[in-house]
């Protein structure tokens, strides 16, 4: 005899469906260069986008949280002034 069991489908939600938190990093523009201020102390970190290069402090810093934001932030801190 067979017997009519209902099967019940178990199936995990398809990769168009389900969300990927991506979380944007911020990185280097060379438009920001454009601007005179900016221009007379930050250069482009090569190897790493995520990062602006300060020839003034001559260090690297990261612009990973907040891009434009951390470059202030910078300025703010290091007493940037134009020479």
């Amino acid at each position: 005899t067979t017997s009519n069991t209902a099967v019940t489908k178990i199936s995990s939600p398809s990769s168009s469906t389900s969300r990927v938190n991506k979380r944007y990093q911020p990185k280097f523009k060379k438009e920001w260069l454009s601007n005179s201020f900016f221009a007379t102390f930050l250069r482009e970190y090569k190897t790493d986008q995520t990062k602006a290069l300060c020839i003034t402090c001559n260090i690297q810093f990261s612009i990973q949280t907040s891009g434009l934001g951390d470059i202030n932030h910078h300025i703010q801190t290091k007493s940037i002034k134009i020479v």
